[in-house]
């Protein structure tokens, strides 16, 4: 290799050789998956794990397609010892959740006994259980019976940087905007775990926050699996875990598209889950997608506080506070709020503003107060004692969002 591409290959150590990764790519080419490109896991100083491509990628190539028989749909979970578990039950449950309980199962690799005896009422004694934990020709695979998805569920972390992880006293300490949605997270695992309890007794809450994890922050978009004869998922339930896809790192200065079969001709035929960009990637750089921008509710969540009538507006997207100023949108909410109540049904005013030079005073007093909020809550953060791993995530975007105030606040005096 020249000197050249040494230096450019710097920044993306290889990790290829490790066996999980070799153990997943064995298990991708028995499916009849190729690379369409010459890419390879590697960790890079400012995303850790990720894809290095070691050739030029074009603007407009399919970058990842992997075969349908390698994802995990709720269509294929239907089919599996999941669905039968469930049998009627199953549609009451969310995609999210049946993938989460899936891999909590499945990472265990074993079947209990008494967990056998739950799929199937009629056996009533150990003994009874005997033929069911023989391979017989006729039997589909329970968990810990069948190591087909041994080399994907291997190669999944095995632990999560997210607030979800962190202690009570490190999340008590969390600005309110942070915790609360830490604390509907955990409602919303609770709630669904205890029902799945029903079904599967012996299932572990631990477990299944990591499965639920894993989801959360590995799943993508799928509509129908095109093995399905039904109509398909819609809202919540268009998810899909796709191995190796997963690796890839999330940028917003990239543009993607994601589907089955993008490509339109293929030898041999078959269904992949395919992701084209719209962008060059430079030899040896990190491959990146965009997972999707977020959500004007997920902001309204997070800050606590839901306004129909500014909804209806459009007044409630860009209402983030962003380095050096506040958005038009949030100024025009401010001053809305503040009209008085006998005026409400001129909100539309609003639109013939453009500085609000008479609320600078009121803009002031606000940033101040969440600024000293915020700053309280950076003062508990800091003042932790032997933090967990991850921890020192949440410090460091508190510290960035009380700089981002300050910078605010030096505009508005």
């Amino acid at each position: 290799m020249r000197k050249k591409d040494k230096l450019l290959e710097k920044d993306g150590f290889n990790l290829g050789h490790e066996p999980e990764v070799v153990n997943l790519m064995k298990w991708l080419k028995l499916k009849d998956w190729t690379p369409c490109y010459r890419m390879r896991v590697a960790k890079f100083q400012s995303t850790d794990r990720g894809l290095q491509v070691l050739e030029h990628v074009k603007e407009g190539s399919v970058i990842v397609s992997i075969p349908i028989e390698a994802c995990v749909t709720r269509y294929y979970l239907s089919t599996s010892w999941v669905g039968e578990i469930l049998a009627e039950h199953f549609e009451k449950f969310s995609t999210q959740v049946l993938l989460s309980f899936w891999l909590a199962i499945e990472k265990d690799k074993f079947v209990k006994p008494h967990l056998v005896k739950n799929l199937n009422p009629q056996l009533e004694t150990d003994k009874d259980l005997n033929p069911l934990l023989e391979k017989d020709a006729d039997l589909k695979p329970y968990p810990g019976l069948d190591d087909h998805w041994k080399p994907y569920i291997n190669y999944l972390p095995n632990e999560y940087s997210l607030p979800l992880y962190y202690n009570q006293t490190e999340l008590s300490a969390l600005p309110g905007y942070i915790s609360s949605h830490v604390y509907n997270q955990e409602n919303i695992i609770q709630q669904s775990y205890l029902l799945l309890k029903e079904y599967f007794t012996d299932l572990n809450i631990n477990r299944y926050t990591w499965g639920y994890s894993t989801v959360n922050t590995r799943a993508v978009y799928l509509e129908k699996d095109p093995r399905d004869s039904g109509k398909g998922e819609r809202g919540e339930n268009t998810l899909a875990l796709v191995p190796f896809l997963d690796l890839l790192n999330h940028s917003d200065d990239v543009s993607v598209e994601a589907g089955i079969n993008i490509k339109q001709s293929r030898d041999g035929g078959g269904y992949y889950y395919e992701i084209k960009v719209d962008q060059d990637t430079s030899k040896f750089s990190e491959l990146f997608i965009c997972y999707g921008k977020h959500s004007n509710t997920k902001l309204l969540t997070e800050y606590g506080f839901h306004l129909d009538l500014l909804e209806k507006a459009g007044l409630v997207s860009n209402l983030g506070i962003s380095e050096g100023h506040l958005p038009w949108n949030l100024q025009a909410v401010i001053y809305i709020l503040m009209m008085d109540p006998s005026k409400i049904n001129e909100w539309h005013k609003v639109y013939l503003q453009d500085l609000f030079q008479p609320l600078h005073s009121v803009i002031l007093s606000f940033l101040q107060f969440i600024l000293q909020y915020v700053n309280s809550c950076l003062v508990n953060m800091m003042a932790v004692q032997c933090p967990s791993k991850y921890f020192s995530y949440a410090i460091s975007l508190v510290q960035f969002h009380v700089q981002m105030l300050k910078s605010c606040i030096n505009v508005y005096t």
